[in-house]
């Protein structure tokens, strides 16, 4: 039997964090935007939610390999790019009904409002590598800075509060009735929260046990 075949999935895990905090460059760039589209499928009216345990740990592997400022930020603002300029297409489509009239405005729907949305997730995974929290801490850390900049992205500017994390749930209502005590941004904070808990599974400093005992209580 490879050696390969003996790995435990913590071992795997932490191969893989490895490889995705070693990519620089474009390659870093298209994998965050890769993670990105992937975490639109969440949404309706795929609401393929488990997909979120690829996407969100996989953006924080790509934040470990992140040696700048700069690059702490790209890493997020290519991840919402891709994510809004999926999630978002409907808006363009819409324009369909009187393309000659409106087609000056397809451009700035299909691109310039994903490139100004994705900004706010720039700054989330920024907060997160400038605070370096370690561990299962970095997963409530992530969470909490998701969860705020989605809150700003909702109401600055008149507000855009659309394709939020939380939505996913829609075709759950067991789950989504929860909006009615911790409110949709509070949804979206719990579920980038269990999402990202998989990402301490390859951290050293984290205890095995632990991550997993966290992972399944969420």
């Amino acid at each position: 039997m490879a050696a390969t075949d003996t790995l435990t999935t913590p071992a795997r895990l932490g191969r893989l964090s490895v490889r995705l905090a070693g990519l620089t460059g474009w390659r870093r760039l298209a994998a965050a935007a890769g993670f990105g589209g992937l975490a639109t499928l969440a949404l309706p009216p795929a609401g393929a939610v488990p997909l979120l345990l690829i996407a969100f740990p996989g953006l924080l592997w790509l934040l470990d390999g992140a040696r700048t400022k700069r690059q702490a930020f790209a890493v997020g603002w290519f991840f919402g790019f891709a994510h809004h300029l999926l999630g978002l297409y409907w808006i363009s489509a819409a324009l369909f009904t009187d393309i000659g009239r409106f087609w000056w405005a397809l451009p700035l729907s299909a691109a310039g409002l994903p490139i100004l949305l994705a900004m706010f997730s720039g700054f989330a995974t920024l907060l997160v590598w400038v605070l370096k929290a370690r561990g299962l801490g970095r997963a409530v850390l992530f969470a909490a800075s998701w969860a705020l900049f989605e809150w700003l992205r909702g109401h600055v500017f008149t507000g855009f509060p659309w394709s939020l994390i939380g939505y996913g749930w829609t075709g759950l209502l067991p789950v989504l009735q929860g909006v009615s005590l911790i409110g949709i941004y509070g949804l979206s904070l719990l579920t980038v929260l269990v999402a990202s808990l998989p990402a301490g599974l390859a951290d050293p400093a984290v205890s095995r046990r632990r991550a997993w005992a966290a992972l399944a209580a969420g």
